[in-house]
């Protein structure tokens, strides 16, 4: 039985002080709580109601709780909806220990594709851009200071499982971060709604790394003096614009499935 003070803990995580405090932030739903236990994160506490405990998802689970010698807490569901962010808990919450992670520690040299996240703001672009990253094979996403914290339980949730699977740099230099990918031979595009260049006819390379900018106001960061080639998306019908979450998707199908890309 969890502790009053325990779940109340577990509340303040959803405050974004609180993870930064803690190292920690909650997980809902059985998709998110199955893919982080597949992973090598570190998962802290899971908390179930008795209805989800006698689930098929939950028996699917079992194996991982038990590799992991990972207790499960069961609570009352006026308790799951204390603690929940959602509207509608789906009966299951996790909570997981963030990794540590250094841009400037990493080995880049053996990536092909990366996606940087210029002060995006919108929780739910995040997280599709990292589900659509994992989708077409990205080892990375890189999000610069003054972007949406990707631990936000709507971008997680908006991720479906992807936040797992790859690496999230955050608070980066984007300017440094692109000098970097630079030296490394990587071809650097923006995307930009007047760009030089239409998207099927962008010379993507090898290593190609993918900008997408805030919004409302494009790619803030100063790239002054980069060779960042700036490339725009064809219209065909009437639409306004595209979200920063769909650009971004067209862009990393067209880079992975170009000819002059590494996909096939």
């Amino acid at each position: 039985m969890a502790s009053r003070e325990l779940l109340k803990w577990v509340r303040k995580l959803h405050l974004k002080k609180y993870r930064e405090q803690e190292s920690c932030f909650v997980i809902e739903g059985p998709n998110l709580v199955l893919e982080a236990l597949r992973s090598d994160f570190q998962i802290a506490n899971v908390f179930v109601i008795p209805e989800f405990k006698t689930s098929g998802r939950f028996k699917q689970m079992e194996p991982f709780f038990e590799k992991r010698s990972l207790p499960v807490q069961q609570i009352s569901v006026p308790e799951m909806k204390m603690i929940s962010e959602t509207c509608l808990p789906q009966g299951i919450l996790g909570v997981v220990r963030k990794k540590p992670r250094s841009f400037r520690k990493h080995d880049v040299s053996r990536w092909t594709k990366v996606i940087l996240l210029d002060h995006l703001q919108e929780p739910g672009n995040l997280g599709t851009i990292i589900r659509a990253a994992d989708w077409f094979g990205f080892q990375a996403v890189l999000t610069s200071e003054g972007s949406v914290e990707s631990t936000n339980g709507k971008v997680l949730r908006s991720t479906a499982g992807s936040y797992f699977h790859l690496p999230v740099f955050e608070a980066i230099s984007l300017r440094g971060a692109i000098k970097t990918l630079l030296q490394e031979r990587f071809r650097v595009f923006a995307a930009q709604s007047d760009g030089d260049v239409i998207h099927f006819k962008a010379q993507f390379g090898e290593k190609t790394a993918l900008v997408i900018g805030n919004e409302r106001h494009g790619v803030k960061s100063d790239l002054s003096g980069l060779p960042v080639q700036t490339v725009r998306i064809s219209r065909s019908g009437r639409g306004e614009s595209l979200n920063a979450a769909m650009a971004a998707t067209v862009l990393m199908d067209r880079i992975t499935f170009s000819e002059a890309g590494n996909g096939a």
